[in-house]
Protein backbone atom coordinates (compact mmCIF):
# COMPACT_ATOMS: atom_id res chain seq x y z
CA UNK A 1 0.00 0.00 0.00
CA UNK A 2 2.69 2.28 0.92
CA UNK A 3 6.58 3.02 0.15
CA UNK A 4 8.28 4.45 3.16
CA UNK A 5 10.96 7.08 2.77
CA UNK A 6 12.89 7.69 6.21
CA UNK A 7 14.69 11.10 6.22
CA UNK A 8 17.65 12.08 8.39
CA UNK A 9 16.64 14.48 10.94
CA UNK A 10 19.88 15.00 12.14
CA UNK A 11 19.13 14.63 15.65
CA UNK A 12 21.11 12.79 18.38
CA UNK A 13 18.15 10.67 19.46
CA UNK A 14 16.85 8.35 16.55
CA UNK A 15 15.33 5.08 15.95
CA UNK A 16 14.80 4.63 11.98
CA UNK A 17 13.37 0.83 12.67
CA UNK A 18 10.69 2.41 15.41
CA UNK A 19 9.94 4.95 12.96
CA UNK A 20 9.09 1.89 10.05
CA UNK A 21 7.60 -0.30 12.52
CA UNK A 22 5.07 2.11 13.25
CA UNK A 23 3.39 2.38 10.02
CA UNK A 24 2.07 -1.19 10.66
CA UNK A 25 1.72 -3.36 8.04
CA UNK A 26 0.87 -1.15 4.92
CA UNK A 27 4.78 -0.48 4.09
CA UNK A 28 5.38 -2.19 0.73
CA UNK A 29 8.71 -0.67 0.27
CA UNK A 30 11.43 1.42 2.44
CA UNK A 31 13.57 3.65 1.08
CA UNK A 32 15.73 5.88 3.54
CA UNK A 33 16.77 8.69 2.09
CA UNK A 34 19.18 11.48 2.96
CA UNK A 35 17.26 15.13 1.81
CA UNK A 36 13.97 16.09 0.59
CA UNK A 37 15.43 16.27 -2.59
CA UNK A 38 16.03 12.82 -3.00
CA UNK A 39 12.49 11.75 -2.54
CA UNK A 40 11.63 12.82 -6.20
CA UNK A 41 14.70 10.80 -7.39
CA UNK A 42 13.48 7.53 -6.42
CA UNK A 43 10.43 5.11 -8.69
CA UNK A 44 7.72 4.88 -5.94
CA UNK A 45 5.96 1.36 -6.78
CA UNK A 46 3.18 1.51 -4.24
CA UNK A 47 0.15 3.76 -4.71
CA UNK A 48 0.89 5.57 -1.95
CA UNK A 49 4.58 7.06 0.16
CA UNK A 50 5.05 8.56 3.14
CA UNK A 51 7.52 10.30 4.57
CA UNK A 52 8.87 9.82 8.27
CA UNK A 53 12.13 11.41 9.69
CA UNK A 54 14.53 9.12 12.18
CA UNK A 55 13.35 10.29 15.19
CA UNK A 56 9.54 10.07 14.50
CA UNK A 57 6.78 7.63 14.71
CA UNK A 58 3.52 7.44 14.68
CA UNK A 59 1.56 6.58 17.94
CA UNK A 60 -0.78 3.17 18.22
CA UNK A 61 -4.13 5.31 17.69
CA UNK A 62 -2.71 7.03 13.89
CA UNK A 63 -1.12 3.64 13.44
CA UNK A 64 -4.38 2.17 13.46
CA UNK A 65 -6.21 4.62 11.28
CA UNK A 66 -3.81 4.53 8.54
CA UNK A 67 -4.73 1.35 6.74
CA UNK A 68 -8.45 3.12 6.40
CA UNK A 69 -7.68 5.92 5.64
CA UNK A 70 -5.04 4.57 2.78
CA UNK A 71 -7.53 2.42 1.61
CA UNK A 72 -10.68 4.89 1.47
CA UNK A 73 -9.50 8.67 1.31
CA UNK A 74 -9.97 10.19 -2.32
CA UNK A 75 -7.60 12.74 -1.32
CA UNK A 76 -4.08 13.54 -2.88
CA UNK A 77 -2.54 14.42 0.36
CA UNK A 78 -3.13 12.76 3.96
CA UNK A 79 -1.95 15.36 6.74
CA UNK A 80 -1.23 14.17 10.29
CA UNK A 81 -0.41 16.69 13.40
CA UNK A 82 3.11 16.09 15.07
CA UNK A 83 3.02 16.42 19.14
CA UNK A 84 6.63 17.71 19.58
CA UNK A 85 6.19 16.74 23.57
CA UNK A 86 3.45 16.37 26.41
CA UNK A 87 3.18 19.87 26.71
CA UNK A 88 3.80 21.15 23.43
CA UNK A 89 1.45 20.07 20.16
CA UNK A 90 2.75 21.69 16.77
CA UNK A 91 -0.46 22.21 14.68
CA UNK A 92 0.84 23.33 11.56
CA UNK A 93 0.10 21.15 8.34
CA UNK A 94 2.22 18.27 8.71
CA UNK A 95 1.72 16.64 5.03
CA UNK A 96 3.16 13.04 5.10
CA UNK A 97 1.13 10.63 3.02
CA UNK A 98 1.08 11.54 -0.71
CA UNK A 99 -0.46 9.80 -3.62
CA UNK A 100 1.96 8.19 -6.46
CA UNK A 101 3.11 10.63 -8.43
CA UNK A 102 2.83 13.93 -6.04
CA UNK A 103 6.57 15.71 -6.64
CA UNK A 104 7.54 17.30 -2.97
CA UNK A 105 9.54 20.62 -2.80
CA UNK A 106 12.80 20.49 -2.44
CA UNK A 107 12.93 22.39 0.87
CA UNK A 108 9.68 21.40 2.88
CA UNK A 109 7.30 18.44 2.72
CA UNK A 110 4.47 20.15 0.74
CA UNK A 111 3.77 19.36 -2.53
CA UNK A 112 5.37 20.98 -5.75
CA UNK A 113 1.64 21.83 -7.22
CA UNK A 114 -0.54 22.09 -4.13
CA UNK A 115 -3.33 24.01 -6.51
CA UNK A 116 -5.11 20.96 -7.72
CA UNK A 117 -4.54 18.50 -4.85
CA UNK A 118 -6.99 17.36 -2.50
CA UNK A 119 -6.10 17.25 0.96
CA UNK A 120 -7.32 14.79 4.02
CA UNK A 121 -6.35 15.03 7.77
CA UNK A 122 -5.91 12.74 9.74
CA UNK A 123 -7.16 13.31 13.38
CA UNK A 124 -7.04 10.14 14.94
CA UNK A 125 -3.59 10.40 16.75
CA UNK A 126 -0.02 11.54 16.41
CA UNK A 127 3.41 11.79 14.91
CA UNK A 128 5.66 11.25 18.00
CA UNK A 129 9.42 12.87 18.48
CA UNK A 130 10.96 10.22 20.02
CA UNK A 131 13.94 12.87 20.27
CA UNK A 132 11.78 14.65 23.08
CA UNK A 133 11.07 12.21 25.42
Amino acid sequence: MLTLFVLKSGKAKIDPQAAVKSFGDVVFEIIYALTLDDLNEFEVHAPWFGVIHDNEKLDAYLQAALRMFLTWSDADVLVMYKKASDVKIAVHRCPRIFRKGVKIRPDCLLPVDESNLKFDTILNGWIDDISQV
